[in-house]
């Protein structure tokens, strides 16, 4: 997750599923960074059970890493960490090495937008299965990150988008996108998306 959101006090991630389930990080005293909160990430891997197992994952405005290092714990195959500030970027390789996971990720410290539009012009393309966006709250990002990676052709057949936000956001999804899973917490809401009209989803998260 990215910076500039809540107002905890911890300076330490804990990875709560799956083989490093119950690992902890720190980082910096003073940092503004906010990991997504553990019932937050809770509820999101629920919804993703039966997806995340070898998928291809892109965490945008990654921060500590929290989401993308929960992801490969509980056995996506690949993570592609996207974070503007360097600091923090540092910090998501310094934990990968911990976890001996330098080779199922790679951290891509860059603009988030600019990174999509950087990843369509790949040769090849890749393609993600799941990706998870928490920008910043306050600083309008969720429409134009959207944008882009509707624009992207970057996502598989398959696609499922999470989408962290404050809770007076409205959030108007991309041409034919649909919402699949909606929860509050707090002051934030999370989100599920898929990119069409695919029904072959509801019966493995719809519950």
């Amino acid at each position: 997750m990215a910076s500039g959101k809540r107002q905890h006090h911890s300076n330490r991630l804990r990875i709560i599923g799956g083989t490093w389930r119950g690992r902890q990080f720190s980082f910096r005293s003073g940092s503004q960074l906010r990991p997504t909160p553990d019932n937050v990430r809770e509820t999101l891997f629920n919804w993703l059970a039966p997806h995340v197992h070898q998928a291809r994952c892109l965490d945008l405005y990654s921060g500590s890493g929290a989401i993308g290092l929960e992801a490969l714990s509980r056995g996506a195959d690949q993570v592609t960490f996207v974070e503007n500030d360097r600091r923090h970027g540092n910090m998501i390789r310094d934990h990968l090495e911990t976890l001996s996971a330098d080779e199922r990720a790679t951290v891509k410290v860059m603009n988030a937008i600019q990174c999509l539009a950087t990843l369509r012009d790949t040769v090849p393309r890749p393609e993600f299965d799941l990706v998870f966006m928490d920008p910043p709250f306050g600083q309008d990002l969720v429409h134009p990150t959207l944008d882009a990676l509707a624009d992207g052709q970057i996502l598989s057949s398959s696609a499922l988008i999470y989408v962290e936000h404050e809770k007076s956001l409205d959030i108007e999804p991309p041409t034919h996108w649909n919402v699949w899973r909606e929860k509050t917490h707090g002051g934030s809401t999370s989100l599920l998306l898929t990119p069409d009209d695919r029904t072959d989803i509801q019966t493995s998260i719809d519950a």
